[in-house]
């Protein structure tokens, strides 16, 4: 019987995923999508480096939060545990959260996400009404943002759960003697200005939003206080781009390498922010470009060789 190849599990949100295509319609086809993404330019590193072939697993999807991506990690490891060699967790926005069809919901584009989904017909054809459930699910999220979600309560809950998938990945990880690497390419909260544009956007008060609490520097020294910073930050080789651990993720750049690292990112924009609704033309596109791919691949993998291998 063949011996079965190495398994190199991936996941993360649009940054991660395959299948991601930009919608900025001006642009030509090549520079909407196609390429490699940076698990794949990990995976070629570690190839070219030990000359062992391995089978990479990206369970990527756009607009996914860390409760996706570590429901689908913890089945596939349970299932093939004995076959998983690394485990790459492309961390995103710790906003994003799924409804409970497992679909993707972002709080900061709520009249986008709220219609977003249609009921199929029994011709599989989309109809024109809208699935009711997710537009309460949604409007639920808006309440919570403009109410409860970005509260020293809301930020203190958020982190705890956060926290927990990772000190729960890093001991299955290591319980099972996977190499875990967590490379956090999204900043985990919106900064308080774009916090305060997008609720006044949807017409509602933003009085509730506590400008202490949207402080990185707060939200870092709350997360050292949890229960499961120490297990962390014993661990931090197989971590980078955190913030609790004083790095910045990889989207935080300068506006030459975002530039050059992103399809298509209007920066004069920057202070007024676009809320686009469904049926709109997207007007900007943040996520990396072929050489943002590839930038974020070799960073991984640098940070790998010089403290894991």
């Amino acid at each position: 019987m063949l011996k079965k190849k190495k398994i190199i599990l991936a996941i993360g949100c649009s940054y991660a995923d395959p299948n991601y295509y930009s919608m900025v319609e001006h642009l030509p086809p090549e520079k909407r999508g196609g390429w490699p993404m940076w698990p794949e330019g990990f995976k070629n590193n570690l190839e070219k480096e030990t000359g062992i072939s391995y089978e990479l697993i990206n369970l990527a999807r756009s607009g996914s939060g860390s409760d996706y991506m570590f429901a689908m990690l913890t089945q596939y490891i349970a299932k093939h545990s004995d076959q998983i060699e690394f485990v790459l967790w492309g961390g995103s926005q710790w906003h994003r959260h799924m409804d409970w069809k497992m679909r993707p919901y972002n709080s900061m584009i709520y009249e986008f996400m709220k219609d977003l989904y249609h009921h199929k017909g029994r011709d599989g054809t989309s109809q024109h009404y809208r699935d009711e459930g997710w537009i309460h699910f949604c409007k639920a999220g808006k309440y919570n943002t403009v109410n409860n979600e970005y509260t020293q309560h809301g930020i203190k809950k958020t982190i705890d759960l956060h926290l927990s998938y990772m000190w729960s990945m890093l001991n299955i990880c290591n319980n099972n003697k996977i190499k875990f690497l967590h490379y956090q390419l999204l900043h985990l909260f919106p900064h308080y200005k774009f916090l305060l544009q997008a609720i006044e956007s949807w017409g509602e008060s933003t009085d509730r939003i506590d400008k202490t609490v949207m402080d990185p520097s707060w939200q870092s020294s709350y997360m050292l206080k949890t229960p499961y910073a120490k297990y962390i930050v014993e661990n931090k080789e197989k971590i980078l781009g955190f913030q609790m651990l004083g790095e910045e993720p990889w989207d935080r750049q300068s506006i030459e390498e975002k530039e050059r690292l992103r399809i298509f990112l209007n920066t004069t924009s920057k202070d007024k922010p676009v809320f686009r609704k469904t049926g709109e033309k997207q007007k900007i596109d943040g996520h990396p470009n072929a050489d943002g791919q590839k930038d974020i691949g070799d960073k991984l993998w640098k940070h790998y060789v010089h403290n894991l291998a």
